[in-house]
């Protein structure tokens, strides 16, 4: 008889802003996390920790950044416009985001893809290596490039820097 994983997950969202997140397969997919934007802002990056602790108590932490290039690089005219056409996270929305499988962002506005779907299999081997996994989201850029949450100032130095590398490369191009 195989032993059934009793792996504990528990995502933390920034639930006092409104943005909340689910592992909606719970070991049927731990790679994927389901952010539920309930507030008025569309969120134009955001950044999630996955936190995976092994049976012997050892943290190991891999970081999902999702971000919407055109409109963090916009000016705020430039952006109120781009919105339109590409709202990054909307406002009142549902994002399944995966971390380094596919399914990797798919706006949900019904049911959430099924399992079978999924590019991914939780192999019982990997399951069992973990006790815990807490997925936390760390922090969000808004539409008005406000950041919020634990990890906002980091992630916003994180994202001038990629900016930055992008315009490099086209000048050099």
């Amino acid at each position: 008889m195989k032993k059934q994983s009793t792996l504990e997950i528990t995502p933390i969202g920034l639930d006092e802003f409104g943005i909340r997140l689910e592992s909606p397969y719970g070991t049927q997919s731990i790679h994927h996390v389901l952010l539920i934007n309930n507030t008025a802002h569309n969120l134009i990056a955001c950044e999630i920790l996955f936190e995976f602790v092994t049976q012997s108590g050892e943290t190991q932490i891999a970081r999902k950044v999702v971000g919407y290039s055109d409109l963090l690089s916009a000016t705020s005219e430039q952006r109120e416009a781009l919105l339109k056409s590409d709202p990054g996270i909307a406002p009142h929305s549902k994002m399944l985001i995966g971390l380094g499988v596919e399914p990797d962002l798919v706006r949900v506005s019904g049911q959430l893809p099924a399992v079978k779907n999924l590019s991914v299999e939780e192999k019982p081997e990997t399951l069992q290596r973990y006790q815990r996994l807490i997925i936390k989201l760390n922090a969000v850029v808004l539409e008005n490039r406000q950041a919020i949450g634990p990890g906002a100032a980091e992630l916003l130095r994180h994202l001038e820097t990629l900016l930055r590398e992008e315009r490099d490369d086209a000048h050099h191009n």
